[in-house]
């Protein structure tokens, strides 16, 4: 397997975010919901960080492509979608349906992947 990062510290700490999501990504699928667009974007998020976990153990020329795929869509767009749409309801409606955990979740997973979109960007290592 080829070297994929500088620090083994950023690799294992990579590796860790990335095999929690996927078991929380997993138990997520459990939870009843009625629309068919939550059933996708619960499929659709396993499997960014199933192949992601993969990616760790196979060597692929694409290795790089899927775990950006991982930070930009799982780590950043998908929390800044649901901050934006949970702060919907309060500016247009006033009116507080989701509770504040939910804010604070969706910004420290926002801020994680922001940290770990610059820490990528450090220690990632291109293939010549």
């Amino acid at each position: 397997m080829t070297k994929l990062f500088k620090s083994k510290i950023f690799y294992y700490f990579f590796m860790i975010i990335v095999g929690l999501d996927v078991f929380n990504s997993a138990l997520g699928l459990n939870v009843k919901t009625d629309f068919a667009f939550n059933i996708f974007i619960k499929y659709f998020s396993l499997l960014i960080c199933l192949a992601a976990f993969i990616s760790f153990f196979i060597d692929l020329k694409i290795n790089h492509g899927i775990f950006k795929t991982y930070i930009y869509l799982k780590s950043i767009i998908f929390p800044t979608f649901f901050l934006l749409y949970m702060a919907k309801e309060p500016i247009l409606y006033g009116v507080h349906i989701f509770p504040a955990e939910k804010y604070l979740m969706f910004g420290f997973a926002l801020v994680l992947g922001l940290v770990l979109l610059l820490l990528y960007n450090k220690y990632k290592i291109e293939n010549q």
